[in-house]
């Protein structure tokens, strides 16, 4: 419920997608440990996980760098296409 209207999932999901990046990140956050997700704080080095401490702060470094040009982005596609052909 958002103040005395109640929502339903397609307006939350609306709702949600349309926050800011960091704001998104710790929702998801908020959300995974609600439901006792462990995976979330069990990655490989060198992967960010939002158990580190500097987490908001690096996420934002990373989304900075790539607004500049600096880095690009790579789009879900590709990424789950190289996820499923490493199984």
């Amino acid at each position: 419920m958002l103040g005395n209207k109640t929502m339903t999932l397609q307006q939350v999901k609306k709702t949600v997608l349309a926050l800011p990046l960091p704001s998104r990140v710790k929702l998801l956050t908020a959300l995974a440990k609600s439901l006792e997700v462990e995976t979330l704080h069990t990655c490989p080095p060198g992967v960010l996980s939002d158990a580190d401490p500097n987490f908001m702060e690096i996420l934002q470094s990373r989304l900075d760098a790539f607004e500049r040009g600096e880095t690009k982005a790579i789009p879900w596609e590709v990424v789950r296409k190289r996820r499923v052909t490493k199984k």
